[in-house]
């Protein structure tokens, strides 16, 4: 979905109505498949490789992943919101490949070693695309929305607040 807006350049009126259409979608299968047991096992069976047990009563990682894409497009200037979709993209997978196989050290629900990777990817894509102390924030308080420790998910959570941080910041600096 970020490749959808990134590199397929929608032009930004048809990004929400894209990614709402990809949200209503989602959402709506989220629905059937909580209300029908027997859609819910086939989620399962089909997704298994993708699918978290958390997600067996309650909503998609996918859905609140185009809620975030949705919500950052509409909510955030472009250059931000590009920014923010990459740092989700890019940053929260990488961290949890490295958290999972590498991760030694407890950290909020995760490991020191997985939310350092996201600190180094998020400033990775951010430092080129934005002054240093906005794409420093927004890469630590994006590793901070990204851990488990609170009630959304971080699929909505790390590109809101990397939109946020950044659009804020460049409105404090100028």
């Amino acid at each position: 979905m970020a490749g959808s807006i990134t590199f397929l350049d929608l032009p930004r009126s048809a990004a929400p109505a894209a990614l709402g259409g990809v949200f209503v979608l989602l959402a709506g299968l989220d629905l059937v498949r909580l209300r029908l047991p027997g859609a819910n096992r086939i989620f399962f069976r089909l997704f298994a490789a993708l699918a978290s047990p958390r997600e067996r009563a309650g909503v998609a990682s996918s859905t609140w992943y185009a809620l975030g894409l949705l919500l950052t497009v509409v909510l955030f200037p472009t250059g931000e919101a590009v920014s923010a979709i990459l740092v989700l993209a890019l940053a929260d997978p990488m961290a949890s490949v490295v958290g999972q196989r590498l991760g030694r050290h407890p950290f909020l629900g995760g490991t020191v070693e997985g939310s350092v990777t996201f600190v180094v990817v998020a400033l990775a894509i951010l430092v080129p695309r934005h002054p240093l102390p906005a794409a420093g924030g927004a890469a630590l308080v994006a590793a901070l929305a990204e851990r488990r420790g609170w009630p959304l998910d971080d699929n909505l959570a790390v590109p809101l607040v990397t939109g946020l941080t950044l659009a804020g910041t460049r409105l404090l600096l100028g």
